[in-house]
């Protein structure tokens, strides 16, 4: 890993003011940080990658943004299928009963 990203990792880790320019030229919007942290999935390289897509695609990378960049259903997504395939047959789910309201 190199010292650009090293230096990231440990301003992302302390919460400091960003000194980098990856860092510096990104707003970060409610559950962004924790969004990217978690579609990353522990590889660091990987979470980076999804930070730096999420801050071209979005003017504020917020959690929406990060699902969004990466294609991934939000965990609300995930909640409402799980509702629908315990609270209605499975077809009348398959075929949108279930959704959100």
């Amino acid at each position: 890993m190199g010292r650009c990203r090293r230096r990231v990792l440990i301003e992302l880790q302390t919460n400091t003011q960003p000194s980098s320019p990856l860092l510096s030229s990104i707003t970060l919007g409610p559950g962004g940080m924790d969004a990217v942290v978690a579609l990353g999935g522990g590889d660091m390289r990987r979470t980076l990658n999804i930070l730096q897509a999420s801050a071209m695609a979005a003017p504020v990378v917020d959690a929406a943004a990060a699902y969004a960049t990466t294609g991934n259903p939000t965990p609300a997504d995930i909640e409402d299928a799980g509702k629908a395939l315990l609270n209605f047959e499975v077809e009348d789910a398959r075929q949108g009963e279930g959704e959100r309201g």
